[in-house]
């Protein structure tokens, strides 16, 4: 534990309403290091059965997972700073959280419906099934994990990614990230506090899958 600790040294410190989330997102890393600190590079590579994610690539899941989020907060500030209105969408196809083999036409037919739900679905509930791990959730194909990381590189970037985003959030704090919207088809409309919220919840997640994952691991 007392590397973890000092891994979190290097987090930037946090200061008020913005930085709540900030420092609770900081909570959920620090928790997500201290589960895998402990970790060789076998147990990381090791998948429970076939089909299923490493801890590795749990982790490189997560990682991946923050980039999304970045470059949806850069893109709507962005919008802002130059005068248009802060909002994007992102569909199933501009996801690619569909099956490759599955026809386009099939998955735009189906965005309606996906989106009436996460349109109707108060903001706390989809919270909480972000939080639970026994329901599934389709991910994106750019959050498609990679296999046997080095297990130094996972734990510096789960460090940097952190950074990364706090930083990018510190940058514009003269920003109402309120009005700052993505449509997203699966997670419906957030702000950009809420999707700061959403991500930190789909880490905790992770966590439980991480947590399920190490029971089975062979012992080095």
């Amino acid at each position: 534990m007392s590397q973890v600790q000092d891994v979190v040294k290097n987090f930037p410190p946090t200061t008020k309403r913005l930085n709540a989330e900030l420092e609770a997102r900081q909570v959920i890393r620090i928790r997500t290091l201290s589960l895998i600190q402990p970790l060789g590079q076998n147990q990381l590579d090791h998948a429970p059965r076939a089909g299923a994610w490493s801890v590795g690539e749990i982790v490189d899941h997560v990682l991946l997972a923050d980039q999304i989020e970045r470059g949806i907060v850069k893109e709507l500030t962005l919008l802002l700073r130059r005068g248009k209105r802060p909002f994007v969408e992102r569909s199933l196809l501009d996801l690619g959280m569909h099956p490759k083999f599955m026809p386009k036409v099939f998955i735009s037919s189906l965005e309606p419906l996906v989106s009436f739900f996460s349109t109707h679905t108060p903001l706390s509930i989809r919270a909480w099934l972000m939080r639970q791990p026994l329901i599934p959730f389709p991910h994106p194909a750019k959050a498609t994990p990679r296999r046997f990381l080095p297990g130094n590189e996972l734990r510096s970037r789960l460090v940097f990614s952190y950074q990364a985003t706090s930083s990018l959030f510190k940058a514009n704090a003269d920003i109402d990230f309120h009005s700052l919207v993505v449509r997203h088809s699966i997670l419906g409309y957030l702000n950009t506090m809420d999707l700061l919220r959403l991500m930190g919840n789909h880490e905790a997640r992770h966590q439980k899958q991480i947590e399920k994952t190490v029971r089975g691991l062979p012992h080095e």
